[in-house]
């Protein structure tokens, strides 16, 4: 944003803003697809041999699927589920947490020789405060 021209911030803060909501949609989309995944596996690896298909599904689709169907599945069972979805939530969480600590790497390299915007302009405002205000007032009078 700072090194937009003013009469381009609103454009720059809306391009922000829009880059922001469509990362953040994408990230929940992605690990959202990342633990349902996990879940789903991990269930349809624990079904118990015989398990009618529209049991299957159901608890296969989600954990809430899975507290309605309680009644008709073995003892145990919905802890497994529960297990599932955690599992599936802890190995979306992993993959933020490694993608957010790469990326910040790849960050600090990429910009590490980019110097900072308005450098030489602050050079001169340091150097205007430094003057005590009562020789500004004389310099300009």
């Amino acid at each position: 944003m700072g090194a937009a021209p003013p009469e381009k911030a609103r454009s720059a803060s809306a391009m922000s803003e829009t880059v922001q909501e469509l990362g953040l949609a994408l990230g929940v989309a992605t690990l959202g697809s990342l633990a349902t995944a996990v879940y789903r596996a991990r269930v349809d690896g624990q079904l118990p041999a015989g398990t009618p298909p529209e049991v299957a599904d159901t608890a296969a689709d989600s954990l809430a699927g899975v507290s309605a169907i309680a009644d008709q599945m073995p003892a145990g069972w919905l802890d497994q589920a529960k297990q599932a979805a955690t599992t599936g939530l802890q190995v979306a969480m992993l993959v933020a947490a490694v993608s957010t600590l790469v990326l910040a790497f790849l960050s600090a390299v990429v910009l590490l020789h980019v110097g900072t915007i308005g450098a030489d302009e602050w050079e001169g405002d340091e150097a205007d405060a430094a003057e005590p205000a009562g020789q500004k007032a004389e310099q300009g009078a």
